[in-house]
């Protein structure tokens, strides 16, 4: 199956402008709006996520959300649902195997100097 990379990418920046749109709303522009702070930056997000996964679908693909306990760091995977297979991580597979060993290597680092 042959998913297109620049469609991924799409998704992505999408994704981005949405997350910065439910960051920039403060307490005090939602009040005015008229809306609850409840329905504020996490509805937003809600509904950001929802549209993603809408535009996944047609893409035979979907969006999950993991949390890596040893880093407390959420994932966000875009796979393929017939075979489970990652097609895109955020962040990268090499960059939390890098964190984690940084973590490893702090930890002796503090043994050692105690």
């Amino acid at each position: 199956m042959g998913i297109d990379i620049s469609a991924i990418n799409s998704i992505q920046n999408e994704y981005a402008e949405h997350l910065k749109k439910a960051q920039v709303r403060t307490p005090e522009a939602v009040r005015e709006q008229g809306t609850s702070p409840k329905d504020g930056p996490a509805g937003e997000l809600e509904a950001a996520a929802a549209d993603v996964q809408i535009f996944l679908k047609r893409l035979n693909a979907e969006l999950r959300f993991e949390v890596d306990g040893e880093l407390n760091e959420v994932l966000v995977k875009i796979v393929d649902p017939e075979t489970n297979e990652v097609i895109r991580q955020i962040p990268a597979e090499e960059l939390i195997t890098i964190r984690k060993r940084m973590k490893e290597l702090v930890g002796v680092l503090y043994r050692n100097n105690t």
